[in-house]
C-alpha cells in the first residue's frame, strides 16, 4: 500500500523470474501501486506471455490504470479468443484505456453477440468511456451503431428470476425510458455521445430511478451531463 522504490529492483525480478507463482502473482499485485513507468513494459510482457489467469488479470489492471495504449491491439485479439470470461474483462480495458482504435472491433464483436447479454454488458459502457473524449466523427460512429440495435437490446429478457426494474419515472421521455439493465447502460453510452434527446431523458432520472447494478455508471454519466 505503501510501495518504496528500493523495493521496484526485486519485484520486478520476481516477475521476470517466474519461479515461484505465489510471489509472481503477488508482485505483479504490488507492481500496480508504483507509478514508476519502468512497470509498464514488465507488465506487458507478464500480460501477453503468461499462463497464468490470475497473473494476467492483475497485469491488465496495473496496465489499464496506466492507459496502456500499446496493448490495444492485444486486447482486440482476445476478444475473439477461448476464454469467454476474459472477453468481458477486456472489453472493461478497452474501453478504460479510451483508445479509439478500439471503437471498430468492438463495434464487430458486438454485432456478431448480439443477443449475448454478458458482451453487451461490458460493452455499452466501454463504448461510452471511449466516447467520452473522443472527436465528434467518432462519438456519432458510436452513437449511430447504438440506435441501430436499440430495439435488439430492449428485447433481451433480464435473467430467470430478476426483479430489479427501475422504479418508474414522473415524466419518462419518451415512455418508459429505461426498462432494465442494458436498457439503461445503453442510454447512458448515448449521453455520453452527446445525443440530444437521450441526454434529456437522463436529466429526469434520480438515483431511485436506476437499477442498482448501473449506479456507479449513473454516478459517472452524471458528471459528463452540461447542466
Amino acid at each position: 500500500s505503501q510501495p518504496s522504490e528500493v523495493t521496484l529492483p526485486v519485484l520486478i525480478k520476481i516477475c521476470q523470474s517466474h519461479k515461484h507463482p505465489l510471489l509472481l502473482r503477488n508482485a505483479v499485485f504490488i507492481l500496480r501501486c508504483f507509478n514508476n513507468p519502468e512497470v509498464v513494459p514488465v507488465l506487458r510482457d507478464l500480460l501477453t506471455k503468461t499462463k497464468d489467469k490470475v497473473v494476467r488479470n492483475r497485469a491488465l489492471a496495473a496496465l489499464t490504470r496506466w492507459q496502456d495504449k500499446e496493448i490495444v491491439p492485444w486486447l482486440t485479439k482476445a476478444l475473439t479468443g477461448s476464454d469467454v470470461v476474459f472477453r468481458s474483462y477486456a472489453l472493461w480495458a478497452l474501453g478504460r484505456i479510451g483508445s479509439t482504435e478500439a471503437i471498430d472491433p468492438i463495434i464487430e464483436h458486438v454485432k456478431s453477440n448480439l443477443k449475448d447479454r454478458e458482451t453487451l454488458w461490458a460493452a455499452l459502457p466501454a463504448l461510452g468511456w471511449i466516447a467520452d473524449d473522443s472527436m465528434v466523427d467518432h462519438k456519432k460512429k458510436i452513437e449511430d451503431f447504438l440506435i441501430s440495435i436499440q430495439v435488439q437490446v430492449s428485447a433481451i429478457p433480464e435473467p430467470l428470476g430478476y426483479d430489479g426494474r427501475y422504479t418508474k419515472l414522473e415524466a419518462p421521455d419518451p415512455p418508459q425510458a429505461s426498462k432494465s439493465i442494458l436498457d439503461q447502460r445503453l442510454m447512458m453510452t448515448l449521453v455520453r455521445c452527446g445525443h440530444s434527446p437521450s441526454i434529456e431523458a437522463f436529466k429526469k432520472w434520480t438515483y431511485s430511478d436506476v437499477i442498482r447494478s448501473n449506479m456507479d455508471l449513473y454516478g459517472e454519466t452524471l458528471r459528463r451531463v452540461p447542466p
